[in-house]
């Protein structure tokens, strides 16, 4: 055994130098000290990428794309439309913006979203938006159905008239629908007649509130001064909603024409009317029939009259008009150049009232149309009035009406005499005046 250690150990030794040879010679040195294999370079190799070649899973969006496809294919093969293509050849148009929709359907539509029911018509209006004079009486609107009307006002230029009579529009309908005239600038005649805007129809609380929106609407400073005619006909207004109308109406300088027939107003609405045709200058036609004026109230609203010079209407028929207001009138036809139609029909002048205005009227020479029909005139006040037809020297005056006015034989007489003497006035008398054939003018004395 110890002499195979010594093999192995004696063979180790002589491999001991071979293996510092190797690491002189891979070092780059030599026994002769020589250091040339140390400035070359290991050349270095690049490691190659491994290719995997087995597929990716696809992505979550990749497998939504590809179930859609399946879909769109099997919808194809069946006949029936993509969504693309139903968006493409849809029917109807797209809604828009209400308020680019410059006839207001939109608007009126997107209206009555507001409401969680209502039972106005919505097609049979929207076709009528494109028209200037827009009619919608009896519609049925209701005060849902002029809120949204109102949304349409707002953005429509093209309706110039506007008519909403009857449609059961209270305080709280009539408020969106007056506002919305305020600040439009087209309408130019706007009708609210029959309706429940007066304080009667107990939306608003107060029986002034109707009279604050229209003197809003109505004041100088208002944006509608194209608005020439307004009526506000029987709709329950009262004394302090037209005192707030006078008031506005003063100082307005561009209605022309105001219709409060059939309301409520009594003498304080007499004493605001006289005392706005004082002051106003622009109104031409003024119609109060059918109101509560009577003898005291019509006097002021008649007696504030001579100094005006632009209204050429008044009507103030059914109100208990009495002598006192005919005697004004009377004095007022004697000094006014300007009124052209009066209508005192269906009150309560008598003779001694008819007899004054008679002497008004042959000094006057604007007026075209008298209506005193349905007046106890009796016989004197007719003769009057009819003699003051053949004397007065206005050559513009056409028609007079003493229709039912208690005439008699005196009237009779002066009848024909001024038949003769101005054919051309039509006087239309009660029944028992009527001329016989052969009492009538000769052709040739017809001028």
């Amino acid at each position: 055994m110890a002499d195979e250690d010594e093999l192995v150990g004696e063979g180790n030794a002589e491999a001991a130098p071979s293996a510092a040879e190797g690491a002189d010679v891979a070092g780059g040195s030599d026994a002769d000290g020589n250091d040339e294999l140390l400035n070359e370079e290991v050349p270095e190799y690049e490691s190659e990428e491994v290719v995997d070649d087995e597929p990716k899973p696809p992505t979550e969006e990749e497998i939504r794309q590809m179930e859609e496809e399946a879909v769109k294919a099997e919808l194809r093969a069946l006949g029936i439309p993509s969504e693309e293509e139903l968006l493409e050849n849809y029917p109807f148009p797209v809604v828009q913006d209400p308020t680019y929709d410059d006839t207001g359907r939109e608007a009126y539509r997107a209206k009555t979203k507001d409401f969680d029911f209502f039972m106005f018509p919505i097609t049979s209006v929207t076709n009528l938006f494109d028209l200037q004079v827009l009619n919608l009486r009896h519609s049925g609107l209701g005060d849902k159905g002029a809120i949204a009307l109102a949304a349409c006002l707002q953005v429509n230029k093209t309706i110039t008239e506007l008519s909403v009579v009857d449609n059961w529009i209270t305080a709280k309908g009539g408020e969106a629908l007056i506002d919305a005239v305020r600040t439009n600038t087209c309408i130019r005649k706007l009708d609210l007649a029959e309706n429940r805007l007066g304080y009667r129809a107990g939306h608003l609380g107060s029986d002034g509130e109707l009279g604050k929106m229209l003197f809003q609407l109505l004041k100088n400073d208002s944006k509608c001064k194209q608005l020439k005619a307004l009526c506000l006909r029987a709709n329950h207004i009262g004394d302090k909603d037209m005192d707030l109308v006078c008031e506005a109406l003063s100082s307005n300088t561009w209605l022309h024409e105001l219709d409060v027939s059939y309301n409520e107003l009594g003498l304080p609405s007499g004493k605001a009317a006289g005392i706005m045709l004082a002051a106003n200058m622009d109104l031409r036609s003024l119609t109060a029939e059918w109101n509560q004026l009577r003898g005291l109230g019509s006097f002021y609203v008649i007696n504030e009259m001579a100094d005006n010079n632009t209204l050429t209407r008044i009507c103030l028929s059914w109100n208990g008009v009495e002598d006192m207001a005919a005697e004004a009138f009377g004095i007022v036809l004697s000094k006014n150049g300007a009124l052209e139609e009066i209508d005192l029909s269906h009150n309560r002048i008598t003779d001694i009232g008819a007899a004054k205005l008679a002497d008004g009227l042959l000094q006057n020479q604007s007026l075209r149309r008298v209506l005193l029909s349905f007046n106890p005139l009796g016989d004197a006040g007719c003769k009057a009035v009819i003699q003051a037809i053949r004397e007065t020297s206005n050559t513009i005056l056409c028609y007079v009406d003493i229709k039912n006015a208690d005439a008699g034989p005196a009237a009779h007489e002066e009848l024909c005499a001024t038949r003769l003497a101005k054919p051309n006035v039509e006087i239309a008398v009660p029944r028992n005046l009527v001329l016989p054939p052969d009492m009538l003018p000769e052709p040739e004395s017809v001028v």
